[in-house]
């Protein structure tokens, strides 16, 4: 956070402090959207049968290879979520370090 707010003007930081908080809530309410629907797509995919419920996948989950079904289903989605977090740690290590001031004279 700190990085994102070395370049902003003392006026502007309140409304850099309310656009970085809207950005995180609705980018988490995408990432966790996203997550979930590549979870029920894969576990749809994975188990013939699988409409969608929670409750349904347990039951399925007894089942001949279900197991192994569902451990496929939540590696894809494990695998996508290391992916996002890859894509963002890469701009994140792209961000300008701190400024460097020049010394201040020593005094006598």
């Amino acid at each position: 956070m700190a990085a994102a707010f070395q370049s902003a003007g003392r006026e502007s930081i309140a409304s850099a402090t309310s656009a970085i908080g809207t950005i995180q809530r609705v980018a988490a309410s995408l990432g966790t959207a996203l997550l979930a629907v590549t979870l029920q797509r894969a576990m749809t995919a994975a188990l013939p049968g699988f409409h969608g419920g929670i409750a349904q996948a347990g039951v399925l989950a007894g089942g001949a290879g279900a197991q192994a079904a569902l451990a496929h289903s939540f590696g894809v989605t494990f695998w996508l979520a290391l992916a996002l977090t890859a894509a963002a740690l890469a701009p994140a290590l792209l961000l300008p370090g701190p400024a460097r001031r020049p010394a201040a004279p020593a005094r006598s």
